[in-house]
């Protein structure tokens, strides 16, 4: 008998909205003008407001082992660290030698957080909240990201602080 996997919508729109960030921050390391700075500063602030706000209140939810507890911190600290690097390269102008340098290790940042969100994290989510919680999580998640996103341009239209 064949199981059936439900569909992992947290998972997906995470994999996709890091997959984007990272297309774009490869984009910057190649010296693609089209994608400007502020659009890589947009989602990584928009992904990190999300979490915050969103993803790691759920985890006062779960009972969390202390390997997934360092897991859950350290992901915490690495949206600062890569927040940290994004201020950086937005100081460096881009004839500089050290923005490609600056644009990889962010890049860097970014996919080793990914790859903890994927392997460490969403899986506790899933396996310890109930299953119409933590599609409403999923929801909840894309639903400020998207409010993020949404109000970025206006903010810096505006002339608000873009990183």
């Amino acid at each position: 008998m064949a199981t059936y996997r439900e569909h992992d919508v947290l998972l997906e729109l995470l994999r996709r909205e890091q997959s984007q960030l990272l297309e774009s921050i490869t984009q910057l390391g190649v010296g693609d003008s089209r994608l400007p700075l502020d659009e890589v500063g947009s989602r990584l602030r928009s992904l990190a407001a999300a979490e915050h706000e969103v993803l790691y209140p759920a985890f006062a939810r779960v009972t969390l082992r202390p390997e997934a507890q360092r897991l859950l911190d350290d992901c915490r600290g690495h949206r600062t660290l890569q927040l940290d690097a994004l201020a950086q390269l937005v100081r460096t102008r881009t004839t500089n030698r050290l923005w490609k340098i600056r644009a990889l290790q962010l890049r860097e940042l970014v996919q080793h957080h990914a790859e903890q969100q994927e392997a460490g994290l969403v899986p506790v989510l899933r396996s310890q909240l109930p299953r119409a919680l933590y599609r409403s999580l999923a929801m909840a998640f894309a639903a400020r990201h998207a409010q993020y996103l949404h109000e970025a341009p206006r903010v810096a239209a505006a002339g608000g602080a873009t990183v």
